[in-house]
């Protein structure tokens, strides 16, 4: 008999992902109330109690962690309206992550938003306030053009916006498809389509579809056209006969209920490749931004200490693997 019952299994009891069970226990608010009410009373039922050893460890590396002030790290969102910006799911997990770690560093973390003044005028409050460091978000679709960035230690998030140079972080495009792809085979699938939203590959440098092909070629299936957005989504549904479905996000799903009654998981199976975690119903590939936010805050706090305020020929480029997010859009396991 199992002596401790951990988050994981909760994780799994529940078909939730372990970082949103962890959320949930925290009464962390992007987790829905609903949601936290379901983990804490299976926590109950379960017999789940929290490991007391782990958790004085984790006080005494907080008071080990406590710093002094260090300085102040701007985060640009390279957008117009950061309302806008912080609809996203992704973005708000991103940015939390990134002030977290910054905070546990010693830092405070400021934000600035592209749009909302001339970026000369932003490199001039940077310069006059002492901050030496930054970190760019993703690219929003209404990234105005990027301008010239010099003088500041930079992290970039995602595929990079204006320069190129800079250290970055991303979320694993290559692997997480493959991840979705191994899911769809252990439960049966065999004719698994792509389907991505126009321009969506652009974004990623087109490593979902490097991997898909990959993984096609490897499994010996013939190959299945890729599909987007631009196209008629009868029309290449009528010529793939997918038994599955691989999309950038969830938005598809509704699409082929809405359009041609096509459900998952009674008619096709659907992973996404971007779910918010959480309380998402959808299956697919959770990305894990907060983790992101917090390597970002910690890559750009290392450049900082090693004095680099200008692009280096030989930039570093840390790939974030993300974790399944079990919802309800496959048949279960077998």
């Amino acid at each position: 008999m199992k002596e401790r019952i951990t988050q994981k299994d909760l994780a799994v009891h529940l078909g939730l992902s372990q970082s949103g069970i962890s959320m949930a226990l925290r009464g962390d608010p992007r987790i829905g109330k609903a949601t936290q009410a379901k983990v804490r009373a299976a926590a109950e039922a379960m017999g789940y109690r929290p490991d007391p050893v782990m958790g004085a460890l984790a006080g005494y590396r907080a008071a080990k962690s406590a710093k002094r002030y260090v300085g102040t790290l701007a985060l640009l969102l390279p957008c117009r309206v950061e309302a806008d910006y912080l609809n996203s799911p992704f973005a708000a997990g991103l940015v939390g992550g990134v002030r977290e770690a910054s905070e546990e560093m010693g830092y405070r973390c400021e934000t600035f938003v592209l749009g909302q003044r001339p970026f000369a005028r932003t490199l001039s409050i940077l310069r006059s306030r002492g901050i030496r460091g930054m970190v760019v978000g993703p690219v929003g679709k209404d990234a105005p053009v990027a301008p010239a960035i010099e003088g500041l230690t930079i992290v970039q998030v995602g595929r990079g916006w204006g320069q190129t140079g800079h250290h970055r972080v991303t979320t694993n495009h290559f692997d997480n498809l493959r991840l979705a792809w191994n899911v769809l085979r252990e439960r049966g699938y065999e004719r698994i389509g792509l389907f991505l939203r126009a321009g969506n590959d652009n974004l990623t440098d087109g490593r979902w579809v490097a991997a898909y092909l990959y993984m096609q070629a490897r499994a010996g299936i013939p190959p299945l056209p890729v599909g987007d957005n631009t196209q008629d989504l009868a029309e290449w549904f009528r010529a793939c006969h997918p038994d599955a479905i691989i999309a950038s996000d969830q938005w598809l799903r509704a699409r082929l209920e809405e359009t041609m009654g096509v459900r998952a998981p009674a008619d096709i199976g659907f992973a996404a490749l971007g779910v918010p975690g959480g309380t998402e119903p959808t299956s697919g590939v959770f990305q894990r931004p907060h983790e992101i936010g917090r390597v970002a805050a910690q890559l750009l706090d290392l450049s900082l200490r090693s004095y680099e305020d200008k692009p280096t020929a030989v930039p570093i480029i840390n790939v974030i693997n993300g974790e399944w997010h079990e919802g309800d859009s496959l048949r279960p396991p077998r």
